[in-house]
Parts: structure tokens; C-alpha cells; sequence
């Protein structure tokens, strides 16, 4: 039994010193029927570190996924509104352009010879005398 223990004991020394090592390595034991692997316990807190660090990693991942899908739906969304804003551009453009060409007809047309003062002036004063003389010639 003591040799037993003394085995044991040595073991671990040795399994322990393994264990800080670079690459920490366990040693197989049998223990009421379960195989299992025994490590140092600064191989086993390296170990739950680098789980801890992995759990925060995955969180991380799932986050920058996250982030990544909403920077692509905020992409799609800004190419629609940019889809937008040109097509209303363009509806701009022809409106100014037909507001512009409106304008240019009206003025044309304000200053077309029929719509002349002068003209209407004119026919008016030729009237006024043609009637005034075909009366004087029919009171005669």
C-alpha cells in the first residue's frame, strides 16, 4: 500500500512537472472503473482560461456576425434610397426642364406680333374712324 502511494506520489510530481511545460500533457488514470486524465492544476487553469478566452471569442463572433448583417441590411437600404434619390432627380429635372420650357413659350407668346398693344391700338383707332365716317356718310 505504501509503495502504492509512494508510486502515486511520484507520478504526480512527475505528471506535474510535465504539465507546466509548454504543451501540457496529462497522465491516464483509472480511477473506480473511469479512464480519465489527470493534469496540474496550471495546466488545468490554463485550460479553463483558454475556455473562458474561447466563450468570449464565440460571443464576439456572434456579435461581429450580427454587426456585419445590419451593415449589410444599412448597405441595401442606403443603395435603395441612392436608387431613390437619383430616379427623383431625374423627375426633377424634367419638371425644371418643362417649368423652364413653359416659361420660354409663355414669354414668346407675350411678345407675339397678335398680342402687340400697338396693334390693338391701331385696328381700334381704324374702327373708331371707319364708324364715325360710315355714320357721317349715312346722316348725310
Amino acid at each position: 500500500m505504501n509503495a502504492r502511494i509512494l508510486a502515486l506520489v511520484v507520478g504526480l510530481t512527475l505528471v506535474s512537472s510535465v504539465a507546466r511545460a509548454e504543451k501540457p500533457k496529462g497522465v491516464v488514470l483509472v480511477h473506480e472503473g473511469e479512464t480519465g486524465i489527470w493534469l496540474g492544476l496550471t495546466a488545468h487553469q490554463v485550460i479553463l482560461a483558454d475556455l473562458k478566452e474561447l466563450r468570449i471569442r464565440r460571443t464576439e463572433v456572434e456579435l461581429l456576425a450580427q454587426k456585419a448583417a445590419i451593415r449589410d441590411a444599412q448597405l441595401t437600404d442606403l443603395r435603395l434610397a441612392e436608387a431613390l434619390a437619383s430616379k427623383a432627380q431625374e423627375t426633377s429635372a424634367k419638371a425644371l426642364s418643362a417649368a423652364v420650357r413653359g416659361k420660354r413659350e409663355a414669354e414668346e407668346a407675350r411678345d407675339a406680333w397678335h398680342r402687340s398693344p400697338m396693334l390693338w391700338t391701331g385696328v381700334g383707332v381704324v374702327l373708331t374712324l371707319a364708324t364715325v365716317f360710315a355714320t357721317a356718310q349715312i346722316a348725310k
